[in-house]
């Protein structure tokens, strides 16, 4: 069973890097890991480590409180504080 609040995969594309990195670092507690794409591809790919704060408290808001799903698990939709809406969840016990 995944832990609560634990983030299973994510891609995000923003314009702004840096803001995104400091918002989900004081959201949700995540350092950062750079790295060259890879396969001759220009960029860097990042990978994340997770901890555990709060959306509103670093310029996000919450569209939508958490919510059941049946066999699916809780979800909350957030903005990010550079607009981008996604969906947090924990996952139901056995879904995973």
């Amino acid at each position: 069973m995944t832990e609560h609040g634990a983030v299973h995969w994510n891609e995000l594309n923003t314009r702004n890097v840096s803001k995104a990195k400091e918002f989900y670092k004081k959201t949700l507690g995540w350092s950062y890991d750079d790295m060259p794409m890879g396969g001759g591809m220009p960029g860097t790919y990042t990978i994340i480590k997770s901890g555990d704060k709060k959306v509103k408290d670093a310029g996000g808001m919450v569209i939508r409180d958490p919510f059941d799903v049946a066999n699916v698990g809780r979800i909350a939709i957030i903005r990010d504080s550079n607009g981008a809406a996604q969906g947090w969840m924990t996952p139901a016990p056995g879904s995973m």
